[in-house]
Protein backbone atom coordinates (compact mmCIF):
# COMPACT_ATOMS: atom_id res chain seq x y z
CA UNK A 1 0.00 0.00 0.00
CA UNK A 2 2.51 2.24 0.79
CA UNK A 3 4.68 1.32 -2.41
CA UNK A 4 1.23 2.17 -4.28
CA UNK A 5 1.16 5.62 -2.44
CA UNK A 6 4.68 6.73 -3.29
CA UNK A 7 4.52 6.01 -6.82
CA UNK A 8 0.76 7.96 -7.20
CA UNK A 9 2.12 10.87 -4.80
CA UNK A 10 5.44 11.01 -7.42
CA UNK A 11 3.32 10.87 -10.78
CA UNK A 12 1.42 13.67 -9.04
CA UNK A 13 4.09 15.69 -8.65
CA UNK A 14 5.78 14.96 -12.17
CA UNK A 15 2.48 15.93 -13.66
CA UNK A 16 2.26 19.04 -11.68
CA UNK A 17 5.88 19.62 -12.72
CA UNK A 18 4.98 18.89 -16.36
CA UNK A 19 2.11 21.26 -16.28
CA UNK A 20 4.25 23.71 -15.32
CA UNK A 21 7.14 23.68 -17.95
CA UNK A 22 3.85 23.77 -20.21
CA UNK A 23 3.15 27.34 -19.22
CA UNK A 24 5.94 28.71 -19.19
CA UNK A 25 7.29 27.20 -22.65
CA UNK A 26 3.62 28.91 -23.80
CA UNK A 27 4.20 32.19 -22.47
CA UNK A 28 8.17 32.40 -23.83
CA UNK A 29 6.67 30.96 -27.51
CA UNK A 30 3.43 33.71 -27.41
CA UNK A 31 4.22 35.88 -30.62
CA UNK A 32 4.37 39.75 -29.84
CA UNK A 33 2.51 41.80 -31.12
CA UNK A 34 4.03 43.38 -34.55
CA UNK A 35 3.81 46.99 -32.15
CA UNK A 36 5.31 45.07 -29.22
CA UNK A 37 8.64 44.63 -31.40
CA UNK A 38 9.05 47.91 -32.81
CA UNK A 39 11.67 48.74 -30.03
CA UNK A 40 14.99 49.13 -31.60
CA UNK A 41 18.97 48.78 -30.26
CA UNK A 42 21.13 50.73 -31.69
CA UNK A 43 23.17 48.51 -34.17
CA UNK A 44 25.93 50.22 -35.03
CA UNK A 45 27.24 53.03 -37.70
CA UNK A 46 25.26 54.01 -40.63
CA UNK A 47 27.50 52.38 -42.64
CA UNK A 48 26.80 49.21 -41.07
CA UNK A 49 23.19 49.34 -40.82
CA UNK A 50 23.24 50.37 -44.51
CA UNK A 51 25.38 47.28 -45.23
CA UNK A 52 23.21 44.90 -43.32
CA UNK A 53 19.98 46.33 -44.94
CA UNK A 54 21.11 45.73 -48.54
CA UNK A 55 22.50 42.38 -47.83
CA UNK A 56 18.49 40.89 -48.14
CA UNK A 57 18.07 41.67 -51.72
CA UNK A 58 20.44 40.73 -54.59
CA UNK A 59 23.01 43.49 -55.57
CA UNK A 60 20.65 44.57 -58.49
CA UNK A 61 18.08 45.43 -56.58
CA UNK A 62 19.86 46.52 -53.22
CA UNK A 63 22.59 48.87 -55.00
CA UNK A 64 20.51 51.72 -55.78
CA UNK A 65 17.53 51.37 -52.95
CA UNK A 66 16.75 53.65 -50.27
CA UNK A 67 17.69 52.46 -46.97
CA UNK A 68 16.21 53.45 -43.73
CA UNK A 69 16.42 53.07 -40.34
CA UNK A 70 13.77 52.57 -37.26
CA UNK A 71 14.64 55.00 -34.62
CA UNK A 72 13.97 54.30 -30.69
CA UNK A 73 10.80 56.28 -30.96
CA UNK A 74 9.27 54.15 -34.01
CA UNK A 75 10.14 57.49 -36.46
CA UNK A 76 11.67 56.22 -39.65
CA UNK A 77 15.30 57.85 -40.69
CA UNK A 78 16.34 57.54 -44.02
CA UNK A 79 20.21 56.54 -44.22
CA UNK A 80 20.48 56.84 -48.37
CA UNK A 81 18.43 57.69 -50.97
CA UNK A 82 17.79 55.87 -53.80
CA UNK A 83 16.60 55.73 -57.21
CA UNK A 84 14.62 52.23 -57.87
CA UNK A 85 11.74 52.76 -55.68
CA UNK A 86 12.77 49.83 -53.08
CA UNK A 87 13.22 50.50 -49.85
CA UNK A 88 16.07 48.07 -47.81
CA UNK A 89 16.01 48.52 -43.91
CA UNK A 90 16.59 46.23 -40.43
CA UNK A 91 14.01 45.14 -38.45
CA UNK A 92 14.56 45.36 -34.79
CA UNK A 93 15.78 41.98 -34.04
CA UNK A 94 18.04 42.32 -36.73
CA UNK A 95 16.47 40.98 -40.00
CA UNK A 96 17.62 42.36 -43.32
CA UNK A 97 14.61 42.90 -45.48
CA UNK A 98 13.86 45.03 -48.98
CA UNK A 99 10.24 45.75 -49.88
CA UNK A 100 8.88 47.11 -52.94
CA UNK A 101 6.40 50.43 -53.25
CA UNK A 102 3.15 47.91 -52.46
CA UNK A 103 4.95 45.91 -49.49
CA UNK A 104 6.28 49.61 -48.66
CA UNK A 105 2.16 50.32 -48.82
CA UNK A 106 2.11 47.53 -46.38
CA UNK A 107 4.64 47.90 -43.84
CA UNK A 108 3.32 51.88 -43.74
CA UNK A 109 -0.11 50.71 -42.80
CA UNK A 110 0.93 48.15 -40.43
CA UNK A 111 2.95 50.82 -38.94
CA UNK A 112 0.41 53.63 -38.60
CA UNK A 113 -2.33 51.16 -37.85
CA UNK A 114 -4.25 51.77 -41.06
CA UNK A 115 -5.64 49.22 -43.53
CA UNK A 116 -2.96 49.45 -46.77
CA UNK A 117 -3.95 50.27 -49.98
CA UNK A 118 -3.02 47.39 -51.73
CA UNK A 119 -3.35 47.57 -55.45
CA UNK A 120 -0.84 44.88 -57.11
CA UNK A 121 1.33 42.12 -55.65
CA UNK A 122 4.32 43.24 -54.09
CA UNK A 123 7.87 41.57 -53.68
CA UNK A 124 9.59 41.71 -50.33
Amino acid sequence: MRTALVIATSLLIMAGFTVAAQEKAKEEMKPKAGHEMMTTKSTGSASTVIAQAMSAAPQSVSKDATVMQLTPDGEMNQLRAGTNGWMCMVEPDGTPMCLDKEWQAWADGWVNKKDPQVKAIGVA
